[in-house]
């Protein structure tokens, strides 16, 4: 984790050119679209994926996790419309998984 990190996001179940994104406090708004299809800026592949399966919005160092209408988004194991991650966390979607870290602010 980079030394100004608040967050990384590690995929470590699924098939992605990207394996991990960091988010420090000078990135003051990020909006990862997540899914298999063209249009989502964290293509991840595999079984059960959508196309658009889910987003995370960093702002003003907080990250949340938005369904878009899947039907097996999971954080931490527990079915979510919308979830604050408040600490580290696991997110589940289709065959894939992020891993959440938080490090020191």
């Amino acid at each position: 984790m980079e030394s100004n990190a608040v967050v990384s996001l590690i995929l470590v179940l699924g098939e992605s050119r990207h394996r991990c994104f960091s988010l420090n406090t000078e990135c003051r708004r990020a909006l990862f679209r997540i899914g298999s299809g063209a249009e989502c800026n964290w293509r991840v592949h595999g079984i059960g994926i959508a196309h658009h399966h889910l987003m995370l919005l960093w702002k003003a160092g907080e990250l949340t996790v938005i369904n878009v209408g899947a039907d097996d988004l999971f954080v931490d194991g527990q079915p979510v419309a919308r979830s604050l991650v408040v600490a580290s966390a696991h997110i589940t979607f289709g065959s894939a998984a992020i891993v959440v870290e938080r490090g020191p602010k």
